[in-house]
């Protein structure tokens, strides 16, 4: 558990990581230099301790995470990195592009008029280069901007760096107390909820599940209609020669073919990542599929779509 005294001080551990992670040799395929993970060293869990990058491998797709360092604790965590990377980046460019916000937190009230304009437009400018760079323009905006992230069962909060915000938009520094803006208006609340799907969690913002495709479940669509599509043109005579030509079970086979009747909001639910989070590839071959579109939507959980 990490509970002897340390041998490494943390500001040189988590310096090495990072730059481990953002600067490793060149990889046959440079998957790391041209993807770092955005949030490395600026984000923790409820207990205060860093959730770092991982990643696994399978089918010969890489799939990278954020872990705590202990995931399998309560406050431990082990999420998907682009749902929670795309939420701070939406976040950030969200608050820069808020002229009421930039306003409100980073120019005292006795402001003149003609100097606000500028502020507001730089800001502007700023979330629309976070939105145009590549990932490692990106982190290091980010690193540049933001202070830290902080995860908990829910809420995810970016705290940013007052100074530096300041600076890059020509904001003057406050006066008196009775002028200067409110002291926690730097950061960002997001009210989300965290849940476990095995030994995995998603990133559910708002009551839904962030927009990040499933390819299990696009995957299962995409067989049942394209089996579905053999059977009814004769390429394939049965389910068993389906299963031969396919290389696959015929329970496989069997499970996937009422898939090509799923609704067309379905699909595009499913596309899109709209889908709840409990749904997954399993679960949608093995449930019993009603024919009427309106009786799927309620036994998949998107009748409110």
């Amino acid at each position: 558990p990490g509970e002897h005294q340390a041998i490494i001080d943390r500001k040189t551990w988590d310096a090495v990581q990072a730059t481990l992670c953002t600067n490793a040799p060149t990889r046959r395929h440079r998957t790391n230099a041209k993807s770092p993970s955005l949030l490395t060293g600026i984000l923790f869990d409820e207990d205060g301790d860093r959730i770092t990058p991982s990643y696994c491998t399978k089918q010969g797709r890489r799939y990278c995470y954020y872990v705590s360092r202990n995931p399998d604790s309560r406050t431990g965590w082990r999420l998907p990195a682009k749902p929670i990377e795309d939420t701070v980046l939406d976040a950030t460019i969200a608050f820069l592009t808020d002229k009421a916000r930039i306003i409100a937190c980073l120019v005292p009230v006795a402001t003149p008029a003609r100097r606000i304009e500028p502020i507001l437009s730089r800001a502007t400018e700023l979330g629309r280069r976070l939105r145009a760079a590549n990932q490692i323009e990106q982190r290091s905006m980010l690193l540049d901007l933001v202070d830290r992230i902080e995860v908990t069962q829910n809420r995810l909060r970016v705290v940013f760096h007052a100074g530096t915000l300041r600076k890059r938009l020509g904001a003057p520094d406050h006066g008196s107390k009775k002028t200067a803006p409110k002291s926690n208006a730097l950061r960002i609340d997001l009210a989300i909820s965290l849940k476990r799907r095995g030994i995995e969690t998603k990133l559910i913002i708002g009551g839904k599940t962030s927009r990040t495709p499933d390819p299990a479940l696009i995957k299962a669509v995409r067989s049942g209609a394209t089996w579905f599509e053999e059977l009814r043109t004769g390429i394939a005579a049965s389910v068993g020669d389906l299963a031969r030509r396919h290389a696959v079970h015929q329970g496989d086979v069997s499970h996937a073919l009422p898939l090509a009747f799923l609704a067309p909001d379905i699909v595009e639910a499913i596309l899109d990542g709209r889908h709840p989070v409990e749904l997954t590839a399993v679960r949608l071959k093995r449930v019993r599929l009603p024919l009427a579109w309106p009786a799927q939507r309620r036994v998949l959980g998107l009748s409110d779509q």
